[in-house]
């Protein structure tokens, strides 16, 4: 399974991630160490609420089959307000499943499932995945996303192993098929890595305050990597 979190981002960064995600499944199928099948990885696309998608994404993911928002709007997690959907409040779904005799909880998560590539470019000679694209009746933040993840889909879809990143992120060609194969070979390995690069080089659109913004990340990346490693040794 490959869980990709999301937030506000737009169409092209997840075709971006999606790019990678279809070029490494096939180069899985193709190897024939592994006898991977077409249907056996699962995307899901796990988006931290509604009111910060972009309209292009949602219209693009509307087009795409990936999302329809008639079906919220019908079943009461939806409605307009001064000609915008919005997602109901948790509090007042609740009364309604109240009323209604059926379970409650502290958040909802509604699910649309497709096989697609997600309009992808450069992916000649790649077949289409299965892809759940998972938004959140609220956002609760990234941490309750990777619970989602972890705790539901993973255990829920009984998944031999967790392929973790983010929107906007892209896996280069062999990623995946290297990891696999280290995990497979090395039985006690718990997990593994990759390093990730930062595109931060200056273009004649980028202010200033654009360029601090990506060395920061490039620098959080690096700090993490130190500090994840240091946490390892004691167990976490």
């Amino acid at each position: 399974m490959a869980g990709i979190t999301m937030y506000n981002e737009d169409e092209t960064e997840l075709q971006f991630s999606m790019e990678g995600v279809v070029r490494n499944h096939a180069q899985l199928c193709k190897d024939e160490r592994f006898n991977f099948g077409d249907d056996e990885l699962m995307v899901v696309v796990l988006c931290d609420g509604y009111e910060k998608i972009p309209q292009s994404f949602k219209t693009f993911a509307t087009d795409d089959g990936l999302f329809d928002e008639n079906i919220l709007m019908q079943n009461g997690y939806m409605r307009s307000e001064g000609g915008k959907t919005k997602m109901v409040p948790v509090r007042e779904v609740n009364a309604f499943m109240e009323s209604k005799d059926a379970p409650q909880a502290p958040n909802y998560l509604h699910l649309f499932h497709k096989k697609t590539m997600c309009k992808v470019d450069n992916a000649e000679g790649c077949t289409p995945v299965n892809v759940i694209f998972a938004v959140k009746q609220e956002n609760r933040g990234k941490t309750d996303s990777l619970r989602w993840l972890m705790r539901g889909f993973s255990r829920a879809l009984e998944t031999d192993y967790y392929f973790m990143t983010d929107t906007g992120s892209k896996m280069l060609d062999m990623c995946l098929t290297r990891m696999v194969a280290y995990m497979e070979y090395m039985p006690k390995c718990a997990g593994v890595g990759v390093e990730r690069y930062v595109d931060w080089r200056p273009t004649p659109d980028m202010d200033w305050s654009t360029y601090c913004i990506l060395a920061y990340q490039v620098f959080e990346y690096k700090f993490t990597i130190m500090t994840q490693g240091s946490a390892a040794l004691w167990g976490y």
